[in-house]
């Protein structure tokens, strides 16, 4: 008998972000395992502004995968409507004025300040656990409908945002139905966790505990945040707790040609802490050192630069750089296959974030291509690299990042370059058909044990 599965995903296409691909390659083939699959997500038109988007991927999705769209409503931009409408209306009684006096325009200064402080509070508040929260109402009656109507046996929700991880707790105390918490990232350990405030830090920590108290199974999507999860939650149980990594769908097929230059290419915005300087100062280094020749390296970079770092700039316009470093604009996925496919190492910039491993990653597995992974050492995505002998780890740092560009030069003078990684073994794991069975026979236990 085909099961039936409830996804509560806010990512869906035509959202193509980054966290829309998890749940979408998880639906397709889950369907084509014999799963009914529902999917509630977000409509397009509460997206919120640049938000990307991409229609051709309804075209991946199967016609028997039933898509469900509810409201979200934005408390922030309701706050500011109000806030607005609060100020015409107190000019309009004359509480506010419009004088230039400087005692009076101090007083509006302090006052605005006093307002600012008040709103930013509220703002935070109403962003719990995310700016998505706004979702929860419509998505819950929504998903009430859609467990009765279809008859689902299991709820799958995919954090973050983790406004889903909370609307699927809540649907499980209403109906009863098995949860599968996913956690795409880690939500209280990240590192961007920490720039929130210490009450909004409290308050997040508790629901986490929450959510994964009432989930029957949560999967990591690493194995150091499943340790994590299991070291800060011992209640859990091995048992309960299972890593499924991000994976690929199919193998790209490669040019036949070799490159003139040892070329390099990172597909993809770099921004935070995934800053290429060291990577830029060591390349300088080489080659103003006679190490390396000028002429033999190439580096790409697709995609923006979001990075607040004043030596940078400075840095990309050396005389050394100008015919080795590419930067491109965003292209599009066609482009940036052809690019990458055309490249000898796929780079891969990624500090700060031991728990995570980036999307970025398992895309480039489907290239079989060497990657440089600049990273930490004893990290997540330093482990994958090194344990699966997809390439070489460095830590972001200039004089060890002049050793690894060495190390693979020399590969590359000798043809030996691509040397470990031509087993297709090593591969397969990541597929993301051999990941969805891995969700199905999760899915598979828990159902079962509901009805033993």
């Amino acid at each position: 008998m085909s099961k039936n599965i409830l996804f509560i995903a806010y990512y869906f296409p035509p959202d193509s972000s980054s966290g829309a691909f998890r749940p979408l390659h998880f639906a397709r083939h889950l369907h084509n395992m014999g799963t009914n699959v529902s999917v509630l997500t977000a409509r397009e038109q509460d997206y919120l502004s640049g938000h990307s988007k991409d229609e051709k991927l309804f075209q991946t999705i199967p016609k028997q995968v039933a898509i469900f769209r509810s409201r979200v409503y934005r408390p922030k931009e309701l706050l500011i409507h109000f806030r607005n409408w609060l100020r015409c209306t107190f000019r309009q009684a004359g509480i506010i004025g419009n004088s230039s006096d400087n005692t009076m325009s101090s007083q509006v200064e302090k006052r605005d300040s006093f307002f600012q402080k008040i709103k930013d509070f509220i703002t935070d508040f109403l962003s719990i656990p995310d700016t998505n929260v706004g979702w929860l109402p419509s998505a819950l009656n929504k998903g009430l409908c859609i467990i009765r109507e279809r008859h689902i046996d299991v709820i799958y929700a995919t954090g973050g945002p983790w406004t889903c991880l909370l609307i699927g707790a809540i649907l499980k105390k209403f109906t009863g139905k098995p949860l599968i918490l996913d956690f795409r990232d880690p939500w209280v350990t990240n590192p961007y966790f920490l720039l929130r405030s210490p009450i909004i830090q409290s308050f997040e920590t508790l629901l986490e505990r929450k959510v994964i108290k009432i989930a029957d199974h949560v999967i990591a999507n690493t194995e150091e945040l499943r340790q994590n999860f299991l070291q800060r939650y011992p209640e859990l149980g091995d048992n309960m707790v299972t890593t499924i990594p991000n994976g690929f769908d199919e193998y790209i097929d490669m040019p036949l040609t070799k490159n003139k230059r040892l070329t390099f290419t990172h597909a993809g915005s770099l921004y935070f802490s995934r800053n290429p300087r060291f990577l830029l100062q060591a390349i300088v280094n080489l080659v103003d050192n006679k190490i390396i020749p000028k002429g033999d390296l190439r580096f790409v970079f697709l995609g923006s630069f979001h990075i607040e770092d004043p030596l940078l700039a400075p840095l990309l316009k050396h005389p050394t750089l100008q015919d080795i470093v590419e930067l491109l604009p965003q292209v599009s996925y066609q482009e940036a296959v052809a690019y990458q496919s055309r490249s000898d190492v796929l780079l891969l910039i990624q500090p700060d974030f031991p728990l995570q491993v980036p999307r970025k990653l398992y895309e480039y597995l489907a290239f079989r291509k060497p990657i440089l992974g600049i990273t930490d050492a004893h990290g997540a995505t330093a482990t994958i690299i090194r344990d699966n002998q997809l390439g070489l780890v460095v830590e972001n740092r200039t004089s060890e990042l002049e050793q690894s560009l060495q190390i693979i030069y020399g590969q590359w003078k000798k043809g030996t370059l691509d040397a470990d990684v031509r087993n297709l073994e090593k591969y397969e794991k990541f597929t993301n058909k051999h990941l969805t069975r891995e969700l199905l026979n999760i899915s598979d236990i828990i159902v079962n044990k509901r009805f033993s």
